[in-house]
């Protein structure tokens, strides 16, 4: 997944990075929102996430 590029297309992405977490890499996501609507933290595995990112970019689904 290229982190650095959604940064650059997604204007709801305030902070976007992997990190190791218990030998598994692990994604941190935080969504901006609107007001009146708080921003939303979102984490998942590396290999789960890739699946996630891309059926939520297809309109199908929507992240927890």
């Amino acid at each position: 997944m290229d982190l650095d590029y959604r940064k650059q297309w997604d204007q709801y992405v305030k902070a976007l990075y992997e990190q190791e977490c218990n030998g598994q890499t692990v994604v941190y996501w935080e969504v901006k929102y609107p007001f009146p609507m708080s921003n939303r933290d979102v984490s998942f595995p590396q290999a789960c996430g890739a699946f996630l990112l891309s059926v939520y970019n297809a309109g199908v689904g929507v992240l927890p």
